[in-house]
């Protein structure tokens, strides 16, 4: 025989095991789908009574776990940041999914603080920093400010002076409680 007739005779065999393959996953998928149909459809089986009863199937759902939540830091003036009520309702959502007793989701909860705010947590008394609620209370009553420092500077320096306001010099806030009294001159010798 020559070497044409022998790698013929071989590609022939490869043909006809691809195609016997084929026809086995084929079948195997056909099968797969005929018992997933059968699963959908409440099949009945017969008790002792005689009566038909539905048989019970197990479903299980996937909670995908590789979602990250960014930690929160109490700094309010980072650019891509999140605000604290934004943060505060993720991170609600992200410790239901995860946690199953109050107390792990306060657990879930610390994990993601940073810095400042961790410490502010830390030393609250266990009673509260092992409630989930508790934790975003305390986070809103001190970080709780609708306006960051980027912000606040933005308005105080975009602001227009109105037609009735003049440009006198104001009291300090600083020098209200010392011993110069309104009239008589401060330190700097102007007048208020």
């Amino acid at each position: 025989m020559d070497s044409s007739g022998s790698s013929g005779a071989l590609e022939e065999d490869r043909q006809q095991a691809m195609s016997q393959r084929i026809r086995e996953l084929e079948n195997e998928l056909a099968a797969l789908k005929a018992s997933a149909a059968d699963s959908e459809r409440p099949s009945t089986s017969f008790g002792a009574t005689g009566g038909a009863v539905p048989r019970h199937t197990d479903s299980v759902v996937y909670v995908q776990q590789d979602r990250k939540m960014p930690p929160f830091s109490g700094r309010l003036d980072a650019v891509d940041a999140l605000s604290l009520d934004e943060w505060i309702e993720q991170m609600r959502d992200f410790s239901q999914t995860r946690g199953r007793t109050e107390k792990e989701r306060a657990q879930i909860v610390y994990d993601h603080l940073e810095g400042a705010a961790r410490t502010e947590i830390k030393y609250l008394p266990s009673t509260q920093r092992e409630r989930a609620e508790c934790i975003f209370t305390v986070l809103r009553e001190v970080y709780g400010c609708m306006h960051t420092r980027l912000s606040l500077q933005r308005r105080f320096y975009n602001r227009k002076q109105l037609d009735a306001e003049n440009i006198a010099p104001r009291p300090n806030p600083k020098t209200i409680g010392n011993a110069c009294q309104p009239g008589e001159p401060d330190i700097g010798g102007r007048l208020w």
